[in-house]
């Protein structure tokens, strides 16, 4: 065969090959496209075409049904399980519209809706979300399983109204303690949640064992911790505080008190008022403690115009003053370290005997400046007694010669505008 036939023979056979595969590239691009209008998301499925047809898997039953675009606006759509058959009565949510699904699965959302949430019984709740220009969705939903025991506590006894949850789902326990969480994704759990009547949830540390299985029920009774009782004794009558808990209780006529359900931890318990006390509660709980009635003093606050603020140990008392400018705290707590504010003032720490009184004097306001007081001929008025009006416009000041004047009991407001008038002077 001559040299250039044979070369025109492979040119030709190259030419085949390279159409050949451009044809299968774009038969792929297209079977890609197809499966990306198909599926949007891969679990539940959403289609974006104009009418979308229920198809199923080789050897699995279907219906023929269609999914009717509305006329009108809106978005029609089918809820289907993993078979692609329909399934009624599943409910659709979305953005405050509600809908569920008929006989074939259909419903229909207003306009401008692209995102919706479904539930149905026996299914795993699935979320669909599509573009603006989707006119029919398709929305696949699992099949669920299902987890259901007895919520016992550490002593293995049921605790009746003990609520559980499993990721979105949550169930309470009835009055034997046996629970059902529905509609479990199939697998293992990666967390689990109980809490005990009243009480903050806990996580499991012991997740069940075996998967959840869609259509079956896996068996799991799960330990919760009740809490321990925590109790002891104090003057009685008095307010008992468990702080962290904020839990409060009054000892009886014998002095004794308790705190029931209390999650192993440190707390801090005191009277109320009274001092913390730093306690460590373990799983057996705790017993025996003994609050007894801290020493008390009395602080009388002299010359205060404006109320007043104690503060001592984490405790706090106000007292107002009376006619004569004193403020009294009574039977508050001996310290060396109690913090004394008027209005806005602190006046720092200050120490209170046990069963003492305490007198403790404001100094009062004085505020000492110079200037002159001129009669109406010019001349200085030595001596002169001053009154501070409004804005003080009364007063004048010159550089000649100055005279000591000194105000007394001058409320803040009175002085901050002299200090005002001063530094503008």
């Amino acid at each position: 065969m001559p040299a250039d036939a044979a070369r025109a023979r492979a040119d030709s056979r190259y030419s085949d090959v390279v159409r050949v595969g451009v044809v299968a590239l774009l038969a792929l691009a297209a079977v890609l496209a197809l499966l990306y209008l198909r599926r949007h998301d891969t679990d539940p499925r959403v289609a974006t075409r104009d009418t979308v047809p229920a198809s199923a898997p080789a050897g699995q039953e279907t219906t023929s049904a269609r999914i009717d675009v509305p006329d009108g606006p809106g978005v029609a759509g089918r809820v289907l399980d993993e078979a692609w058959r329909p399934i009624a009565g599943a409910v659709v949510e979305s953005d405050g519209a509600r809908a569920r699904s008929d006989a074939e699965g259909r419903f229909v959302l207003p306009a401008g809706t692209r995102r919706a949430r479904v539930r149905a019984t026996g299914y795993v709740t699935g979320s669909a979300y599509w573009d603006s220009v989707a006119r029919a969705v398709e929305v696949v939903l699992a099949r669920g399983g299902a987890l259901a025991g007895t919520v016992r506590d550490a002593e293995g006894r049921p605790v009746a109204g003990a609520g559980v949850r499993a990721g979105e789902v949550e169930a309470t326990a009835d009055g034997d303690g046996r629970y059902s969480l529905p509609d479990l994704p199939a697998g293992f759990l990666a967390a689990m949640d109980v809490r005990a009547p009243g009480r903050a949830w806990q996580e499991l540390a012991r997740l069940p064992e075996r998967p959840v299985r869609a259509s079956e029920t896996t068996a799991f009774d799960p330990v919760v911790e009740t809490g321990v009782r925590v109790s002891g004794t104090a003057p009685p009558g008095a307010t008992v505080v468990l702080e962290k808990d904020r839990a409060r209780t009054r000892a009886d006529a014998q002095g004794r008190f308790h705190f029931d359900g209390v999650t192993p931890g440190r707390y801090g318990l005191r009277l109320d008022p009274g001092p913390y006390h730093t306690i460590h509660v373990g799983v057996g709980g705790l017993a025996g403690l003994t609050l007894a009635a801290p020493p008390r003093a009395t602080l009388e606050v002299r010359s205060a115009r404006r109320p007043g603020t104690l503060r001592i140990a984490g405790n706090t008392w106000h007292a107002s003053p009376d006619p004569d400018g004193t403020l009294r705290f009574v039977d508050v707590l001996a310290t060396s370290h109690a913090q004394l504010s008027i209005g806005d003032t602190d006046h720092g720490a200050l120490a209170l005997p046990a069963g003492e009184t305490t007198v403790f004097t404001i100094p009062p306001p004085e505020l000492v400046f110079a200037g002159v007081i001129e009669a109406p001929d010019g001349s200085a008025l030595a001596g002169a007694e001053v009154q501070v009006h409004d804005e003080a416009a009364e007063l004048r000041w010159i550089d000649l010669e100055f005279e000591s004047v000194r105000f007394f009991d001058l409320t803040e407001a009175e002085a901050d505008k002299i200090l005002a008038l001063a530094k503008e002077r």
